[in-house]
């Protein structure tokens, strides 16, 4: 039997136990409040709070605060805290898996525009309380409505193009129809990288940069090590819509970005296949939706810095680097996504280098002949136009002439039959035509039609 002081002992550590989870509940349903106020659909909010709650990760920077900081950086100059913000925001997978949800409402964007455009000296770091309470409400009775772009304008930034209410009411319609992993608002995350580069700073273009590093890198380990990644879709969302990227000395995180998903989505990655997957979807298949999901707006994007990256450093390096390869296999799953989609023509995935007449389109064909597994444009033949398809065809027609005419010589050598060409005689006036398709069938049936063609014409 337990003595009285054991009993006491008991009782005290029933009592801390019973507080401690009283405590961890308590800070599950605080930051499941809090996420969820920031348009995460419930169940998602209620994963990432228990992370949170337990301490394996911290509680996402809100987007808010980057307006804030953008917003009093622009009125007095300086931009060091800012950046620290951005290099944080974008370097955390927790950060943009919590942002950018089609049902969050951005008030936040909208007091930047308003401390922006009437100089305000003071933007507090976040929304009040009854803001957020609104947008709970919002979330919990609005659940499979698209984008915040479909509601209420005066919440937005201003943005260059407006949207019908027919539109609207489709995107509202298709967004509902899509995974939940797969609802991203394209719209806000262009919306925060225009803003950024609105500052015209090199140290927020950094920034961003250093975080986009980061984020590559979380990426790439979290695939090694086989981890769950629920946030991929918003990952390469804020990756592939930086505008940045067409600039020259942002190219080293094209050939960055292009590599790590071309990676991921092949199936020697290993583990990743097996166990890290969200709704029974691995990373190869969220990359196909995401891509398939693309507005016009989003595809082009991305193809033109891709395009862009492939064309100056082909004229810069006059060799197909490793860069040029994952862009182009990058640029290839947009161009699959495409053919279903159909949101851009297909004239805009020919390249302009490629297709000049000083580019090597010989050499490149006898690559893809080889089957050695080196890198061939050929096998990418959508970035070809019709012309250089042309010239390739007309590549494959002397080379199979080329090995029939060898071929016959060698027979020839070896004390075989010495034709080397395929040769018609045929008579003129009406036997002409009669003549020439017996010959050209007996020719097919006896596998010479690839030798070069001499035509012999008899009578008068």
């Amino acid at each position: 039997m337990l003595g009285s002081h054991g009993l006491h002992m008991s009782a005290t550590a029933v009592d801390d136990a019973a507080a401690l989870q009283a405590k961890f509940t308590a800070a599950v349903h605080r930051h499941h409040f809090e996420l969820v106020s920031r348009g995460m659909p419930p169940n998602q909010a209620c994963a990432l709070a228990l992370r949170v709650a337990a301490g394996q990760v911290s509680l996402p920077m809100k987007l808010s605060d980057i307006y804030a900081a953008l917003a009093t950086a622009s009125q007095d100059g300086n931009y060091s805290d800012m950046c620290k913000l951005i290099r944080s925001y974008f370097a955390s997978p927790d950060a943009l898996y919590a942002s950018f949800w089609p049902q969050q409402q951005p008030a936040c964007a909208a007091q930047y525009a308003n401390a922006s455009s009437q100089q305000h000296q003071h933007l507090p770091g976040s929304a009040d309380s009854s803001v957020w309470n609104n947008l709970h409400n919002g979330a919990n009775s609005n659940s499979n409505i698209s984008s915040a772009t479909t509601n209420d304008s005066s919440n937005r930034l201003p943005s260059s193009s407006s949207s019908s209410p027919i539109a609207k009411h489709s995107s509202r319609k298709q967004q509902s129809q899509l995974p939940t992993w797969l609802q991203v608002d394209f719209a806000a995350v262009q919306e925060l990288h225009d803003q950024l580069q609105s500052c015209k700073q090199e140290s927020v273009r950094d920034a961003l940069l250093e975080g986009s590093q980061q984020l590559l890198l979380h990426m790439t380990d979290a695939c090694k090590q086989g981890l769950s990644n629920p946030g991929f879709c918003r990952q390469v969302c804020g990756l592939l819509a930086n505008p940045w990227l067409e600039h020259l000395e942002c190219h080293h995180l094209v050939a960055g970005i292009a590599a790590v998903l071309w990676e991921l989505q092949q199936p020697q990655t290993g583990r990743m296949f097996v166990e890290n997957r969200v709704d029974n979807c691995c990373y190869k298949g969220m990359l196909q939706l995401l891509f398939l999901s693309w507005r016009a707006t989003e595809m082009r994007r991305a193809v033109g810095f891709l395009q862009q990256y492939i064309t100056i450093t082909l004229y810069q390096q006059q060799a197909i680097v490793p860069g040029i390869e994952a862009a182009t296999k990058l640029l290839g799953l947009l161009e699959a996504a495409n053919s279903s989609s159909r949101v851009l023509d297909a004239t805009e995935f020919y390249n302009d280098v490629v297709n000049e007449p000083d580019f090597n389109i010989k050499q490149d064909y006898k690559h893809w002949m080889q089957h050695n597994h080196s890198f061939s444009f050929c096998s990418h033949a959508w970035i070809y136009d019709p012309a250089s398809k042309s010239k390739i065809m007309q590549l494959e027609n002397q080379m199979q002439q080329l090995q029939a005419f060898e071929s016959s010589m060698i027979r020839a050598f070896m004390g075989g039959p010495a034709m080397p060409f395929l040769l018609l005689k045929v008579r003129r006036g009406p036997y002409l035509l009669g003549d020439t398709l017996l010959q050209i069938n007996r020719a097919k049936n006896d596998g010479n039609l690839k030798k070069p063609l001499k035509v012999s014409l008899w009578g008068g």
